[in-house]
């Protein structure tokens, strides 16, 4: 049986939602690394974290995960994960695709989104609470409750978590509120496992990820909020 599950990341704008969401798909993704190949062709460097060291193994590279020591992949080489990561902004550096609400919903019913890693980086853009009768919001709450048969571990991102629609907040199983400090680049999590009633916390530092997606990216406001807000114009 699957063991897929919702996670809500929650903080104001500029606390470090997106940032720790990056962390854990990034993370889980190098962790899962099981070898680079040399593709000849020139692009971004990138850390391979918690992989230990490396052997030459043929053509392929085989690493031993001994020890939580981070390893620098040449710009030449491309590496291979079994985490399948599915993203509605860009990410960089890691193997993934981007795939918004859109884009998703041609996959449903297929293999395509079956064992992922899901996130949603401003969630109430699709989930919002006041438009519950939406049926892509209905669609939404009703395939997430599909995401432990699937094994898909949903990530979503909002400012609060009362923007959400009812049903998300109701199957939503871990809740991560975040925190970032300007000044020291820390950002502090306090997560929350809902099944379990306990809580701990964490902090990390931001910079790590920095190089893995745009925190400057703007997500694209929905067409039809866009027309019904220009008949009150």
């Amino acid at each position: 049986m699957g063991s897929g599950f919702v996670s809500l990341l929650e903080a104001p704008m500029g606390g470090g939602k997106t940032n720790t969401a990056t962390s854990f798909i990034v993370d889980d993704s190098f962790k899962h690394t099981y070898g680079i190949e040399n593709r000849g062709i020139p692009s971004r460097s990138y850390d391979v974290a918690y992989s230990g060291k490396m052997t030459i193994g043929g053509p392929i590279f085989n690493i031993k995960k001994e020890e939580d020591r981070p390893v620098v992949v040449p710009s030449t080489y491309k590496y291979y994960s079994t985490t399948k990561i599915i993203s509605n902004y860009h990410l960089y550096g890691i193997n993934y695709m981007y795939a918004p609400m859109a884009k998703v919903l041609d996959y449903i019913n297929t293999p395509i989104l079956k064992d992922a890693k899901w996130v949603i980086d401003e969630g109430w853009l699709v989930g919002e609470s006041r438009k519950g009768m939406n049926p892509l919001v209905v669609f939404i709450t009703e395939y997430a409750q599909l995401m432990r048969k699937l094994n898909v571990d949903l990530y979503w991102l909002t400012q609060h978590s009362r923007f959400l629609d009812w049903r998300i907040r109701y199957i939503t199983k871990r809740k991560i509120l975040t925190k970032y400090d300007e000044k020291t680049h820390q950002c502090s999590l306090l997560i929350q496992n809902l099944e379990k009633g306990t809580e701990k916390q964490i902090h990390y530092y931001a910079p790590l990820y920095w190089r893995y997606y745009n925190t400057y990216e703007l997500p694209p406001m929905p067409e039809m909020s866009i027309a019904k807000a220009r008949l009150y114009t």
